[in-house]
Protein backbone atom coordinates (compact mmCIF):
# COMPACT_ATOMS: atom_id res chain seq x y z
CA UNK A 1 0.00 0.00 0.00
CA UNK A 2 2.58 2.18 0.79
CA UNK A 3 4.56 1.56 -2.55
CA UNK A 4 0.91 2.27 -4.05
CA UNK A 5 1.26 5.33 -2.75
CA UNK A 6 4.56 6.53 -3.54
CA UNK A 7 3.59 5.85 -7.18
CA UNK A 8 0.36 7.84 -7.32
CA UNK A 9 2.10 10.90 -5.33
CA UNK A 10 4.50 10.66 -8.01
CA UNK A 11 2.42 10.59 -11.03
CA UNK A 12 0.42 13.44 -8.87
CA UNK A 13 3.50 15.83 -8.27
CA UNK A 14 4.46 14.97 -12.37
CA UNK A 15 0.76 15.65 -13.89
CA UNK A 16 1.18 18.77 -11.65
CA UNK A 17 4.24 20.16 -12.93
CA UNK A 18 3.28 19.17 -16.79
CA UNK A 19 0.06 21.15 -16.07
CA UNK A 20 1.98 24.63 -14.25
CA UNK A 21 4.23 24.24 -17.51
CA UNK A 22 1.58 23.98 -19.84
CA UNK A 23 -0.49 27.08 -18.05
CA UNK A 24 2.49 29.22 -18.46
CA UNK A 25 2.63 28.65 -22.36
CA UNK A 26 -0.27 31.45 -22.48
CA UNK A 27 0.37 33.89 -25.07
CA UNK A 28 4.03 34.87 -26.32
CA UNK A 29 4.91 38.64 -25.52
CA UNK A 30 5.26 40.26 -28.70
CA UNK A 31 9.01 40.29 -30.46
CA UNK A 32 10.77 43.29 -31.21
CA UNK A 33 10.58 44.32 -34.66
CA UNK A 34 14.15 43.71 -36.23
CA UNK A 35 15.62 45.68 -38.84
CA UNK A 36 18.07 45.31 -40.77
CA UNK A 37 21.05 47.36 -42.50
CA UNK A 38 23.68 47.66 -44.77
CA UNK A 39 26.70 47.36 -42.99
CA UNK A 40 28.71 50.76 -43.16
CA UNK A 41 32.02 48.67 -43.67
CA UNK A 42 32.69 45.46 -45.42
CA UNK A 43 34.53 43.12 -43.48
CA UNK A 44 38.04 44.38 -44.91
CA UNK A 45 36.74 47.74 -43.14
CA UNK A 46 36.34 49.71 -46.38
CA UNK A 47 32.75 51.17 -46.86
CA UNK A 48 31.17 49.67 -49.55
CA UNK A 49 32.40 52.75 -51.80
CA UNK A 50 35.93 52.32 -50.91
CA UNK A 51 36.06 48.97 -51.80
CA UNK A 52 34.43 49.49 -55.01
CA UNK A 53 36.88 52.41 -55.71
CA UNK A 54 40.09 49.86 -54.85
CA UNK A 55 38.28 47.11 -57.03
CA UNK A 56 37.69 49.73 -60.46
CA UNK A 57 40.86 50.89 -59.64
CA UNK A 58 42.99 47.85 -59.55
CA UNK A 59 41.13 46.32 -62.77
CA UNK A 60 41.88 49.83 -65.11
CA UNK A 61 43.15 52.63 -63.23
CA UNK A 62 43.44 54.96 -66.27
CA UNK A 63 42.01 58.08 -64.16
CA UNK A 64 39.99 58.82 -66.83
CA UNK A 65 36.98 59.19 -63.53
CA UNK A 66 36.92 60.50 -60.48
CA UNK A 67 35.79 58.70 -57.62
CA UNK A 68 32.17 59.99 -57.80
CA UNK A 69 31.92 59.37 -61.25
CA UNK A 70 32.93 55.62 -61.18
CA UNK A 71 30.57 54.94 -57.96
CA UNK A 72 27.52 56.57 -59.78
CA UNK A 73 28.55 54.65 -62.73
CA UNK A 74 28.68 51.56 -60.40
CA UNK A 75 25.27 52.36 -59.32
CA UNK A 76 23.70 52.67 -62.93
CA UNK A 77 25.79 49.08 -63.49
CA UNK A 78 23.85 47.19 -60.98
CA UNK A 79 20.53 48.97 -61.51
CA UNK A 80 21.11 47.66 -65.66
CA UNK A 81 22.33 44.18 -64.29
CA UNK A 82 19.54 43.97 -61.82
CA UNK A 83 16.50 44.69 -64.91
CA UNK A 84 17.80 41.79 -66.47
CA UNK A 85 19.82 44.07 -69.25
CA UNK A 86 23.11 41.75 -68.50
CA UNK A 87 26.73 42.85 -69.27
CA UNK A 88 26.04 43.80 -73.14
CA UNK A 89 23.19 45.87 -72.40
CA UNK A 90 24.72 46.96 -69.42
CA UNK A 91 27.84 48.14 -71.58
CA UNK A 92 25.76 49.93 -73.83
CA UNK A 93 24.33 52.01 -71.24
CA UNK A 94 27.21 53.31 -69.59
CA UNK A 95 28.30 54.16 -73.14
CA UNK A 96 25.28 56.15 -73.65
CA UNK A 97 26.16 57.34 -70.04
CA UNK A 98 29.44 58.63 -71.75
CA UNK A 99 31.58 55.63 -70.68
CA UNK A 100 32.98 54.88 -74.25
CA UNK A 101 35.95 52.85 -73.26
CA UNK A 102 35.10 49.19 -73.35
CA UNK A 103 37.62 48.17 -70.61
CA UNK A 104 36.24 50.61 -68.35
CA UNK A 105 32.61 50.06 -68.49
CA UNK A 106 34.26 46.39 -68.24
CA UNK A 107 36.24 47.21 -64.99
CA UNK A 108 33.39 49.79 -63.44
CA UNK A 109 30.32 46.52 -63.81
CA UNK A 110 32.91 44.17 -62.73
CA UNK A 111 33.82 45.98 -59.20
CA UNK A 112 30.22 47.24 -59.11
CA UNK A 113 28.59 43.32 -59.47
CA UNK A 114 31.39 42.40 -56.89
CA UNK A 115 30.73 45.16 -54.36
CA UNK A 116 27.14 46.46 -54.65
CA UNK A 117 25.16 43.79 -56.45
CA UNK A 118 26.10 40.17 -55.88
CA UNK A 119 23.29 38.73 -56.71
CA UNK A 120 24.09 39.34 -60.51
CA UNK A 121 27.74 37.20 -60.36
CA UNK A 122 26.50 35.17 -61.85
CA UNK A 123 25.39 36.90 -65.31
CA UNK A 124 28.71 38.58 -64.76
CA UNK A 125 30.39 34.92 -64.70
CA UNK A 126 28.28 33.78 -67.65
CA UNK A 127 29.00 36.97 -69.53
Amino acid sequence: MIKFRAVVAGAVLVTAVILGLAACGGTAAPRPAVTVTAPATTASGLTPDQLFIRNFNNAWPDGSLTDAQAIGFGHTACTDMESGDGVDGTAQSLASAGVTDTLTATSIIGAAVKVYCPSELPDWNAG
